[in-house]
């Protein structure tokens, strides 16, 4: 694996506004995630009760 030198990059200066731009993106882009995993657990859940009901109504 080839080693990378930060040093040979050239960026130019940074602002403040950049970097704060680049966190609010983040920000929003990691509770995006939260909220996706949350709703696809939601509907794991609700497919699992729905198999559950049909087993104990299959039952009785």
């Amino acid at each position: 694996m080839r080693d990378i030198n930060l040093n040979d990059l050239k960026l130019g200066p940074v602002k403040a506004q950049d970097v704060l731009a680049f966190a609010k993106d983040a920000t929003y882009i990691a509770v995006g995630f939260g909220i996706l995993t949350f709703q696809k657990a939601q509907v794991c859940r609700r497919e699992a009760m729905s198999k559950l009901q049909d087993q104990i109504t299959k039952q009785f």
